[in-house]
This record gives structure tokens, C-alpha cells and sequence, in this order.
């Protein structure tokens, strides 16, 4: 039963303090400010922060973008510099996105901007910028596989999250993944569109399975020592913001499968 201790004035001040610690209401509305002042301050330098990288990069982005799609004949002696180029600037930038979101997210300030999305699409750009990093890591002999595509419908979704969220997955799949074959797979699925990711690189052991959700931690720090233990805490928030789920099924030393399930809406949610 919860104790609902009363509040009484404290001996010599007249100033109520709650009975189970003795601690002054005016100390802890004054602590409860200080610390959502310190979170607004936080989110704001990394906001502005962010911004002050992002223009710059988009500037790059832009222009790679132009260069490849308008005039590849003139610069095919280099095609191969700038692509590897526009998918490192993207990378940054995508770093920085998620160093907001998880910002945005902890202030409890991460909004959705909806539309209807040809989840198809994404899939493919989740997929290509995967094979970039691939291409970065030098690995060769791993490639991605999305012969088990299934065509699927519209969702009413956030396009650049789930595109995030996709590109988390896939990362991480590439991450520990030395040789072999990435699957894509896709499905439907009492009315839930189904996204799997399948790997056959190291696995996860039991013992940090508990940890993959969270914030800040990483599996095999000691063999992959980059990145921040944020994608796949702030990929859980996104799928569930979308009323969806998000799993994963893993055999230590077989390889790991991650599931995301997307409801389908024929028509906007309220």
C-alpha cells in the first residue's frame, strides 16, 4: 500500500517538509526546476550544435548530389571519389541526427511527422546506404541479399525515422558481420507490415541480451569499439511511437535476426 505520509511543519523553521525524508517542498520544486532548466540548456547546445555541422554538410550533400545526378558525364574520371564522399557526409549527418533524437528523446521533445510512405523506397535507401558501408569497411566478402522483398503497401509513418531505424539495424548487422550474406525479408502479417534483417555473424551472447535496448550500452565493446550505444534504444522508441514492435532472435556464434512490425492504416491514425 502506498504510504501517503502527511506533510507537517518542521520543529523551529514552520516550513513543511515531507515526513518520509524531512526534506523542504520549496528544496525539491526548487531541484525539480534546476534539472528541467539543465535538460532545456542541454538539448539547446546540442541543437545548436548540430545545426552549426549540418548546414555545411547539407551544403556538401547537395552539391554531391547535383555533381552524380546532373553531371556524371563530366566528372566520370572521379564518380568513384565522390561517392564515397556523398555516403561519408551522409554518415556524418546521420550521426548527428542521432545525437538529437536521443537528445529530443530524453527531454521527452521527439515529435513524428507522419505521411504516407512507400516503405519500399525506404527499404531500398536503408539497403544502398548499407552497401556503402560495406564498401567503407572493406568487407568484401559480405553482401546484402534482398531477393525476399514482398511488395508492400503505404503506411501512415514517419519516412525519415523508419529510414533511421532501418539503417540502425542494418549497421549493426554490417558491424559484426565479417563474411557471408545480410538477408532483407519482408512480409505481411495480421495487418502489420513485417521487416527482418538476418545476419550470420557473431551472435549475441545471453549474458547481453538485456542490453541491447538500452541507452549507452554496447555488445563486444572490446572488438567494435565505435559508435555510441544509441541506435537501437532511440530505433525501440521510434517502431513503438508507430505502434509497433521491434525484437531480435540470437544464437552466439550463428547470427542474429532483428523483426520490426509496422501496423497498416488505411487511413491516418487519430
Amino acid at each position: 500500500m502506498m504510504n501517503t505520509a502527511p506533510l507537517y511543519p518542521e520543529p523551529g523553521n514552520g516550513r513543511a517538509t515531507n515526513s518520509l525524508d524531512g526534506e523542504p517542498l520549496e528544496s525539491t520544486s526548487l531541484q525539480r526546476n534546476e534539472s528541467s532548466q539543465s535538460d532545456n540548456e542541454r538539448l539547446g547546445f546540442i541543437s545548436n550544435f548540430s545545426h552549426e555541422l549540418r548546414n555545411p554538410l547539407s551544403s556538401i550533400v547537395g552539391t554531391l548530389d547535383y555533381l552524380l545526378t546532373h553531371r556524371a558525364h563530366e566528372v566520370s574520371s572521379v564518380r568513384d571519389l565522390l561517392e564515397r564522399m556523398d555516403r561519408s557526409a551522409r554518415h556524418v549527418l546521420e550521426v548527428l541526427n542521432t545525437l538529437v533524437d536521443y537528445s529530443r528523446l530524453e527531454a521527452g521533445k521527439l515529435a513524428l511527422r507522419r505521411e504516407w510512405t512507400d516503405l519500399n523506397v525506404v527499404i531500398r535507401s536503408a539497403r544502398d546506404i548499407a552497401i556503402g558501408y560495406v564498401e567503407k569497411l572493406g568487407k568484401h566478402a559480405l553482401t546484402i541479399d534482398t531477393g525476399a522483398l514482398y511488395d508492400l503497401p503505404p503506411i501512415h509513418a514517419d519516412e525519415t525515422k523508419i529510414r533511421q531505424v532501418l539503417i540502425n539495424i542494418l549497421h549493426n548487422a554490417v558491424k559484426f558481420t565479417e563474411e557471408g550474406t545480410i538477408h532483407l525479408i519482408t512480409w505481411i502479417e495480421n495487418d502489420h507490415v513485417h521487416i527482418a534483417v538476418k545476419d550470420n555473424g557473431i551472435g549475441i551472447r545471453t549474458r547481453d541480451r538485456d542490453k541491447i535496448f538500452k541507452a549507452y550500452e554496447q555488445v563486444n565493446p572490446s572488438d567494435h569499439p565505435y559508435g555510441a550505444g544509441l541506435g537501437l534504444y532511440i530505433s525501440k522508441s521510434i517502431v513503438e511511437m508507430h505502434g509497433g514492435r521491434i525484437w531480435f532472435e540470437s544464437e552466439y556464434g550463428q547470427g542474429t535476426t532483428f523483426y520490426v512490425a509496422l501496423p497498416i492504416h488505411t487511413s491516418p491514425p487519430s
